[in-house]
């Protein structure tokens, strides 16, 4: 149940598409490609610079000192501006503007850099500033208005970036050894910041298929600090969406995947090491996602289950500790999911099917268990653990139920399935190896139960608890040690009362 597995398989697939080199990324490069280039510079000896304008009012400006640099300038339109300032050793710029009034500016120093840049419309503005050894940086931009600046710094660090549309701005930032950046858009006003600190780290916006993301005023922000962390958004269909994935540490993992619709917000903020974060949306608009993640080897979504399917809904995920496991499915709108984890080894469960439902868990220790399930519409579930290898599980079905669960203490078991109409449930525990298993069926129920001490039953295994029934209400304290109550109620307008008060009390109880 509590496998913490780090990437599941939508990670690893988005993994396989963003890791590819970068001849086999589908991205179109002008002119020759840069293997071939690269050959060209390998057999020369001085620098090479070309330069060709159609148009009026084209300033170009290559600046080159030091040995095998090769820069390549066209430039077609009006009023364009391409400068390219190359020191060090072996440089390699490629520039073809089309247009008018496009900037690009390219400043390479140290050694055997590439940039690759493609402009293509009115008005677009491309930086790239490379230092350091054998970065490259592709950046394609079609509309107008666009903005795109790449700066590396470091050690074969690769950053891609294609725009096609209108007031697109992308900045990426990479200071260390094998970054990878890569954001894709088709659309207007969509804004990409990438920012990674470190070695090894990978981010992106890209469709599922690798290529360009369609939408308009969608928002990524990657902000990347340590080595081997991925941060990523996948297939995202629709408009007005905002991604930030804050990550920290050591190889962690954030994912947003398959999302169709608009309004969305989607935060995973994650420090610490071998966290992950893997969401899946299937559609749905207005939805907000807040994870939060502190500590080794914390898990939302496993095998991929972490699944939203509506609109408006809420999740908030608190997880701080080592190991400890989410899985969440909300199918529907204006669902409310809050979980808080902190320790170690702690595992929820939640499955939300139907409207305006809330759901809000708790558990702080270690090892301790919560599966809540609620299905239709108006039903609040508060699940409330503090202590070691508790268990929790709430079933509900209906409308308007109320089933709230406290647990204090180590190794206490509370089971609730509740199936009818106006039911509410609470159930305190205190103490360890207390135990309520209560299944309830039927319209009007209230059920009470409080357990202080330790070793007290409610039902479970042999003696189960069943309330089914009308009018139905169950209400049973137990203070003290190792008491009893096994039995089962079956009827209409039935009310059940036990108070057992000191140490190994049993009361058995048939009614129907």
């Amino acid at each position: 149940m509590k496998s913490q597995t780090k990437l599941s398989l939508i990670s690893l697939a988005i993994t396989a598409s963003l890791a590819l080199p970068v001849s086999a990324t589908g991205l179109s490069l002008p002119g020759v490609t840069a293997v071939e280039k690269s050959a060209e510079v390998a057999a020369a000896v001085n620098s090479q610079s070309t330069v060709v304008q159609t148009g009026l009012g084209q300033d170009a400006l290559v600046s080159q000192s030091g040995t095998r640099h090769v820069a390549e300038v066209t430039q077609v339109g009006d009023d364009q501006i391409a400068e390219v300032i190359q020191t060090g050793d072996w440089q390699e710029s490629y520039i073809t503007s089309e247009g008018n009034g496009n900037i690009v500016l390219t400043n390479q120093v140290d050694d055997w850099h590439i940039s690759n840049v493609s402009v293509n419309g009115n008005d677009n503005q491309v930086t790239v500033d490379q230092s350091g050894f054998w970065n490259t940086s592709e950046t394609t931009s079609v509309g107008a208005s666009n903005i795109a600046d790449t700066v590396q710094d470091g050690f074969r660090n690769n950053s891609i970036i294609q725009q096609v549309g209108d007031s697109n701005l992308t900045q990426t930032t990479q200071v260390g050894e094998t970054n990878l950046a890569i954001f894709r858009v088709e659309g207007n006003d969509n804004d990409g910041i990438i920012s990674q600190q470190g070695n090894n780290n990978q981010a992106g916006l890209v469709s599922a298929a690798g290529g360009t993301n369609v939408g308009n005023n969608n928002d990524l922000f990657v902000d990347q600090s340590g080595d081997e962390n991925f941060g990523a958004v996948l297939g995202v269909t629709g408009n007005d969406n905002s991604f930030e994935i804050v990550q920290s540490g050591f190889a962690n993992t954030g994912v947003v995947a398959s999302l169709t619709g608009s309004d969305n917000d989607i935060v995973i903020d994650q420090s610490g090491d071998l966290n992950s974060a893997v969401i899946e949306f299937a559609t749905g608009n207005g939805n907000e996602v807040f994870i939060y993640q502190d500590g080794t080897g914390n898990q939302v979504g496993d095998s991929n289950i972490a699944v939203i399917s509506g609109n408006d809904n809420m999740i908030d995920i608190d997880q701080s500790g080592t190991a400890n496991l989410t899985e969440f499915e909300t199918i529907g709108d204006l669902n409310v999911i809050s979980v808080v984890q902190d320790g170690e080894d702690n595992y929820v469960a939640s499955g939300t099917y139907g409207a305006d439902n809330m759901v809000e868990i708790s558990s702080t220790g270690n090892s301790n268990e919560v599966a809540v399930f609620v299905e239709l519409d108006q039903n609040t579930v508060s699940v409330s653990q503090e202590g070691d290898t508790n268990f929790a599980y709430s079933d509900t079905f209906g409308f308007e139920n109320s089933t709230t669960l406290e647990q204090v203490g180590s190794d206490n078991e509370a089971t609730v399935s509740v199936v009818g109409i106006g039911q509410s449930v609470d159930i305190v525990q205190e103490g360890e190896f207390n135990l309520a298993d209560v299944v309830s069926l039927g319209e009007d129920h209230i059920i009470d139960i409080a357990q202080e001490g330790a070793g007290n039953w409610v039902g479970g295994d042999d003696g189960y608890f069943l309330v089914d029934g009308t009018n139905n209400s169950l209400t049973i304290s137990q203070v003290g040690n190792d008491n009893l109550v096994t039995g089962m109620q079956v009827g209409s307008n039935d009310m059940i009362n036990v108070s057992q008060s000191g140490d190994f009390n049993t009361a058995t109880i048939y009614q129907n």
